[in-house]
């Protein structure tokens, strides 16, 4: 299962959100670090169209799954207003080069 982490740990990995990467339908996402100097992909998930043991079920399942063309899930955040999705970083380009 991968790590459920605090608010605050995003919130400092991020540097309060402020390095944003990229902004999409589903949310955005920010540039972190976190404290052990993994960079990581924070995306800030709009909505809340799923219930929480919906979101954690898919959380689950992705976070078991290995492949060379998806970027490995670290860990997440869910509580009643937010949900996040940290992954681990990808520089320069897409994950096809």
């Amino acid at each position: 299962m991968p790590t459920r982490f605090s608010h605050e740990i995003l919130v400092v990995a991020t540097e309060n959100f402020s390095w944003e990467l990229g902004k999409g339908g589903f949310g955005s996402v920010f540039e972190g670090i976190l404290t052990d100097g993994t960079k990581v992909a924070v995306k800030c998930i709009n909505g809340l169209s799923q219930t929480k043991d919906s979101f954690l079920a898919e959380v689950e399942t992705i976070g078991r799954i290995h492949h060379l063309n998806l970027v490995r899930l670290v860990g997440y955040r869910a509580n009643k207003s937010n949900r996040f999705l940290v992954y681990e970083y990808m520089c320069n380009g897409s994950l096809d080069k």
